[in-house]
């Protein structure tokens, strides 16, 4: 049950509390008894996040930057890639400010210059 997220693993928690063979109401309300048999449990959709990138600068504002996809696990061993709108928004973000401290000041070498007698 730790693999299923958001109102889905509420669902499988309701249902465990009200027992595994049959399932009673709707929002607190009894109703008909209905054989857990009957249920079909879909696929979740969820934001697959990668690791932040290195910074693209030591200082002076860089940014950093992660993969982000929205995916259903299908089987054991295979995800399929979804388009955004299947997934919980709002979308993590992807990209993201880092080293916004002011460089310090360098030494700089010029050409050298003749002299003058």
């Amino acid at each position: 049950m730790e693999e299923l997220r958001g109102s889905t693993k509420a669902a499988w928690e309701a249902v465990a509390r009200v027992g595994i063979g049959l399932c009673t109401g709707v929002w607190g309300q009894a109703r008909t008894t209905v054989p857990l048999a009957s249920f079909t449990v879909l696929p979740v959709s969820s934001w697959v996040i990668g690791n932040w990138s290195d910074c693209s600068r030591s200082c002076n504002e860089g940014v950093r930057t992660r993969s982000i996809f929205c995916k259903r696990k299908i089987s054991a061993t295979e995800e399929k890639t979804l388009d955004d709108a299947s997934c919980t928004h709002p979308r993590p973000k992807m990209l993201e400010p880092c080293n916004n401290q002011t460089c310090p000041p360098e030494w700089v070498a010029l050409d050298w210059s003749e002299v003058s007698a």
